[in-house]
């Protein structure tokens, strides 16, 4: 009987002890968030499982509205122990769109497509001005990218303008 009440109470100690540390982590991972400046209420951040814009910090978890207007709840110890990317400044975000060319193809076309598909866009912000470069060469194709800037990332508008580029985009290399 011994034995039993002694791995019972070593399971549960191993049990408690799992969950603790969980949280425990979430609220050290919380309070190096709070206490972060450069991880505020209203920035746009990104990770391996999302973006979106910081809406709320608390010691286990913060919440984040993603472009498609959803309110998600990340636990702090994913966005302690993953790469934050911060596509822009307080101010403006980078939109970094991408599309495949043909080795055939005409290269330096699409370049100028991509270039004045953002320039033309009335979103898209005129300083920094739009660019575009050749950033891979496949086996099958040739990688090129935009890149672009627009205002206020926290409006929610980072969707459409990114649909819109695409749309231009679509309508150009056809």
């Amino acid at each position: 009987v011994n034995t039993d009440s002694a791995l019972v109470l070593a399971a549960l100690t191993f049990a408690f002890g799992v969950a603790g540390q969980e949280v425990f982590g979430s609220l050290i991972s919380g309070f190096f968030l709070v206490a972060d400046p450069d991880f505020n209420v209203g920035d746009w951040v990104s990770w391996q499982g999302g973006e979106g814009v910081i809406q709320a910090v608390d010691f286990r978890v913060t919440r984040i509205r993603t472009p498609n207007h959803e309110t998600i709840t990340v636990p702090n110890t994913e966005l302690t122990t993953n790469t934050l990317t911060r596509p822009f400044g307080r101010e403006k975000f980078r939109i970094t769109e991408q599309a495949f060319v043909a080795y055939s193809g005409d290269t330096e076309h699409a370049l100028l497509e991509l270039q004045q598909a953002a320039v033309n866009h009335d979103q898209v912000m005129d300083d920094p001005p739009p660019t575009s470069r050749i950033t891979n060469l496949a086996p099958d194709n040739i990688t090129v990218q935009a890149e672009f800037w627009v205002e206020d990332p926290a409006s929610g508008d980072i969707v459409d303008v990114r649909s819109d580029f695409r749309r231009r985009i679509k309508q150009r290399f056809d």
